[in-house]
């Protein structure tokens, strides 16, 4: 009963527009994640399998999670087959062939779809494994397949070792799903004091009601979190970070056009994601590596792009065309360094031209401008081909794909691209970096 609860609570907030209806901003109902006498479990049959309970009656899983670890408890309801505003996982990729896969790719999230790193059993033309660990966050649950642990030791560019634990790392490493960081009517980040009406991750249809609070972006963790799961993770010593995010996310943008920007989703990012990140990344904010001095690419609230640099991506549309004026392209984000009313200020587009603010010299890189914040197609969660090319001969990956034996077909890259028409960029369209660089 309570799983069917849960169902039937998703789909009336798809039905009513407000896909984030569960968490609203904060805490949700203690009985969607928990269980307080093992009542789902039954030992046998389907409920322990849809569930991922410990299957022992009496024995509930740890936390008295309604799944058997953090993120199989999450994925009950975010791992679900289908395309859903809420599904971060699509199961049947997890066990898809390079013949199945794109058909079956349905979810197109800003963050990436978890299933992109889950599958190990991917092979190239010419039998060799995928490392597909490598291509985003090894959220661990034990209930779903694919979503183990990754063997690396440390968080690329991390902590010292046994600091951060990768064996313990699941969805509430990086969401608190307590929610308990939350932004008063002043626009200051608070743990508690005030309870929270609004989610932090969409336009607010009106004014916060007075004596309320607005929750974090996509409940991610404040000051101070640590989950009890992973007491080693280091516990985040900044605010979460600053955006918005239209409410219809998760949509496929056949129709990009790169003249009118149309036909992309937009999400608006004001401030702090790469310190957030930092958390667990701290090498990235550092000239130190174990190999000596190295220069890392400038990214965060202090790290504003030049004048030159604000044009460059204003006016790049594609390779060789630099007529532009606000020429935001959503795989490419940038982060416009204001706080939450400042950004909530601008609407975000779904269908239509996006309403952004274009590049400024105050904007600047952030973490999420290059790589996803769950997974995809590529090493390192990056958003476009490490490669020459992104698009050759007017196919994405094409040519350079098939003939170093990638398992990655055009179709697959498209669909990592949120299956934009290749016809958008140029017949050789090279890398996104030149969105600020312009050098191609």
């Amino acid at each position: 009963m309570k799983f069917t609860r849960i169902a039937i609570v998703a789909a009336f907030a798809l039905v009513s527009g407000r896909a984030y209806a569960f968490h609203a901003g904060g805490v949700a109902k203690c009985e969607g994640c928990h269980t307080m006498h093992n009542s789902t479990t039954t030992g046998t049959g389907t409920a322990s399998t849809v569930l991922g309970n410990n299957p022992t009656v009496g024995l509930a899983s740890k936390y008295l999670l309604q799944g058997q670890d953090p993120s199989s408890t999450c994925l009950i309801c975010h791992g679900r087959a289908g395309v859903s505003s809420y599904h971060v996982y699509e199961p049947s990729l997890a066990t898809a062939t390079v013949a199945t896969f794109v058909p079956t790719m349905v979810n197109f999230t800003p963050g990436g779809d978890f299933a992109w790193q889950a599958n190990a059993g991917f092979t190239t033309t010419a039998g060799a494994a995928v490392a597909t660990k490598r291509f985003g966050h090894s959220v661990i649950a034990a209930a779903y397949a694919g979503m183990t642990a990754d063997s690396r030791p440390n968080a690329p560019a991390g902590n010292v070792a046994g600091v951060y634990d990768g064996a313990a790392f699941s969805c509430i490493s990086c969401h608190d799903p307590h929610s308990k960081a939350r932004m008063d009517e002043t626009g200051a980040i608070i743990n508690t004091g005030l309870p929270i009406a609004e989610s932090g991750s969409y336009p607010l249809a009106a004014a916060l009601p007075a004596g309320t609070a607005m929750g974090a972006y996509r409940l991610l963790a404040g000051v101070g979190y640590q989950p009890k799961s992973s007491p080693t993770q280091p516990a985040f010593a900044v605010n979460p970070p600053v955006a918005v995010a239209p409410s219809t996310y998760n949509v496929a943008e056949t129709g990009f056009d790169s003249a009118t920007r149309a036909g992309q989703v937009v999400v608006a990012y004001g401030n702090g994601m790469s310190e957030w990140c930092g958390t667990c990344h701290p090498g990235m904010h550092s000239n130190d590596n174990i190999s000596g001095s190295i220069f890392k690419h400038p990214a965060g609230d202090l790290a504003t792009m030049s004048a030159t640099v604000a044009g460059n991506y204003n006016s790049y549309v594609k390779s060789g065309d630099l007529t532009g004026t606000n020429a935001y392209d959503a795989i490419a984000p940038f982060e416009q360094h204001v706080d939450r009313a400042t950004l909530a200020t601008k609407a975000v587009g779904t269908a239509g031209t996006p309403d952004i603010a274009a590049a400024a010299g105050t904007s600047g890189v952030m973490c999420l401008s290059c790589h996803r914040a769950h997974a995809s197609p590529y090493e390192f969660a990056l958003r476009w081909a490490d490669a020459e090319f992104i698009i050759e001969n007017g196919e994405y990956y094409g040519r350079e794909a098939a003939a170093r034996g990638e398992w990655r077909t055009s179709a697959i890259i498209q669909a990592g691209h949120q299956n934009r028409p290749a016809t958008a960029y140029a017949t050789f369209q090279k890398s996104l970096c030149n969105k600020c660089h312009a050098k191609d």
